[in-house]
């Protein structure tokens, strides 16, 4: 009974939810500092490297200069004049000098660090606004972490790496100066924040028709707004690699994936509600400043779920979202219900980008990271993270995180608001703890299983499931794919291809074998075509066969009991990649590639 009455007395102190101690920032850095040095996508050394042709002097002729050192570029300005800036050190340095993707370990977190610095000022503004709209120190400082430490901010930020948060940056001070009621700073900063990425106009409009009813000072201040962007554009629309490389950038089209389609065009859906919420923001008349803050949270909310449930997106994108569901929350009566909804998303999340974009947003991301020189060939070929989330239902993960931010946007109405914006309820710091710890580890433990059992996976001696080019079309009774190879080996413990099964369960049977080129066959095996997930990595494991180092071998594959209906296929490398010894034939026909598979040690 004495320990009891003790405990309570504990939990009534704090001392266990105790929101925003020392342990909470320990976390915070412990974790996103690990996910900083492990992590990385290719991206940054593409718009790291082009900013380079700034610092050379290539003002004007800037996006044609860097079509001949990385290809050409994507971006307005802005975001390479900031990384220019960043970058003076490195070029004073002569680390790098010009145009490249090709850069030391150490310049790349270098390259990281700028989005990073971006992401901690955003935490702060967070805490700004939040101190503006009536949260109270206490309550203001919890929220800013609650956004830094949001799983898939953490993931498009310390993970991704990437620089979306530029966007978010300047109109969350766009954002601080509306709740200021200071509309001039608030057009201006989301203005800047166009020039980065486009979504922040989708925000901007409805917010500046929540508070402007003038049909004149709107026009004047969406033109005002678009000054910034109509300036970039208009300094480097002479440019043929400007045009093709910014204007012909084919994310602008996103939008119109989710239609109806008439006789002569589609209609986007995503405009079409877009527009009803503008005019919607238009007709709301708020009559308190609790209204005014939370029909803007409201509509924001309802416009993230219209660009992100309604239309494809990148990953990292999703990170332009989360400052408006974190604040958005923070007014709710129902703040646990929207932390766990939060935990959801990144469950559905992680599992749709495995599926969306294997070998390039999954475990891939190691390979940029502080392990990545223990990463061999092996890494990501035995296991990975889609077969530990064993998942391959990409439309049921998307729809998922669909159904979810239509939720979390339609429950955050202002009738579900909290009267006092300054409450907060200790108990609930336990669940925004777990939220941060679990949500990352969703996406870190799966990363770090896939490297520590790629040390135990056995070597590859011949590497082709990293280039699938096409397919060799469907596997018909009667077909003979061949692959012929030479062993690096003496010894051979299994094959890995990868199959497209049509996007269903195939009954045929395919048939593998391994033969010398006389046809003395030294394995042989059959599978049933429904045990093969559609473009994952198969491996089909045996007893170690001894062959001959430096003879010349070669696997066949034959399926039986197949029709039209319940065929599968094969991948193949790009073409010019067959060499005298490497090279697959089609019924006998030697062709200029190989087949995508891997042969294991």
């Amino acid at each position: 009974m004495k320990t009891t009455k003790i405990n309570n007395n504990i939990l009534r102190k704090g001392m266990i939810f105790s929101p925003l101690s020392s342990v909470d920032w320990i976390l915070f850095i412990v974790i996103t500092g690990f996910c900083f040095l492990t992590f990385q996508q290719m991206d940054i050394y593409h718009t790291g490297g082009s900013s380079f042709a700034y610092l050379n002097g290539h003002i004007l002729d800037f996006y044609e200069y860097n079509v001949k050192y990385v290809g050409g570029n994507a971006y307005l300005p802005s975001t390479y004049v900031l990384f220019a800036i960043w970058n003076i050190p490195i070029y004073l340095l002569k680390i790098v000098t010009l145009p490249t993707c090709s850069v030391p370990w150490a310049v790349t977190m270098w390259y990281k660090a700028l989005p990073v610095l971006f992401y901690i000022l955003s935490g702060f503004v967070v805490y700004k606004i939040c101190k503006i709209i009536s949260f109270g120190e206490k309550k203001s400082k919890l929220i800013a972490y609650i956004f830094l430490t949001s799983p898939i901010a953490v993931f498009s930020q310390f993970i991704f790496g990437q620089y979306d948060v530029f966007t978010v940056f300047f109109m969350l001070c766009g954002m601080y100066f509306y709740f200021k009621n200071d509309l001039s700073n608030f057009i201006i900063l989301f203005g800047v924040a166009i020039t980065f990425k486009y979504f922040a106009f989708l925000i901007f409009v409805p917010l500046l028709l929540l508070k402007e009813k003038n049909i004149l000072k709107i026009i004047k201040s969406c033109t005002i707004c678009s000054i910034p962007f109509l300036m970039e554009v208009i300094s480097y629309y002479w440019s043929p690699a400007f045009r093709n490389g910014v204007l012909g950038f084919g994310a602008k089209n996103y939008i119109f994936v989710a239609g109806f389609n008439t006789s002569t065009t589609s209609i986007s859906i995503v405009i079409v509600l877009w527009i009803a919420v503008v005019v919607w923001a238009y007709f709301v008349d708020v009559k308190t400043k609790v209204e005014s803050i939370s029909w803007a949270f409201y509509l924001c909310n309802i416009v993230i779920f219209l660009i992100f449930g309604l239309s494809t997106w990148h990953p990292q994108w999703l990170l332009f979202a989360i400052p408006f569901m974190v604040m958005g929350t923070a007014i709710s009566r129902k703040f646990d219900f929207f932390i766990f909804i939060d935990i959801l998303i990144m469950v559905f999340f992680t599992a749709f980008t495995i599926i969306t974009w294997p070998n390039h947003v999954d475990q891939t991301l190691m390979r940029q990271g502080i392990f990545k020189n223990l990463l061999d060939e092996r890494f990501g070929l035995f296991v990975t993270m889609r077969n530990i989330f064993h998942i391959s239902d990409q439309k049921l993960m998307l729809s998922g995180i669909s159904g979810l931010l239509l939720a979390g946007a339609l429950f955050k109405h202002p009738k579900f608001s909290l009267d006092d914006f300054s409450y907060f309820k200790n108990e609930s710091w336990n669940l925004v703890r777990t939220r941060f710890v679990f949500g990352v580890s969703i996406w870190v433990i799966p990363s770090l299983i896939c490297m520590l059992t790629s040390f135990y996976s056995p070597h590859v001696i011949l590497n082709n499931t990293s280039d699938l080019d096409g397919t060799v079309g469907p596997l018909s009774d009667g077909k003979v794919i061949e692959q012929y190879f030479v062993p690096t080996k003496n010894e051979i413990s299994g094959i890995q291809f990868v199959a497209g099964t049509y996007q269903r369960i195939n009954n045929s049977n395919v048939n593998f074998s391994i033969q010398d080129v006389e046809g003395n066959e030294v394995w042989s095996q059959s599978e049933t075509a429904s045990n093969f997930k559609d473009n994952i990595i198969t491996t089909l494991k045996f007893s170690k066969i001894n062959v001959n180092k430096d003879k010349e071998y070669k696997i066949v594959i034959t399926t039986s009991d197949t029709d039209t209906n319940n065929e599968i296929t094969l991948y193949h490398t790009s073409v010019g990649t067959a060499t005298e010894v490497e090279y697959a034939t089609i019924d006998g026909q030697k062709v200029d590639y190989n087949l995508s598979l891997n042969i294991l040690e």
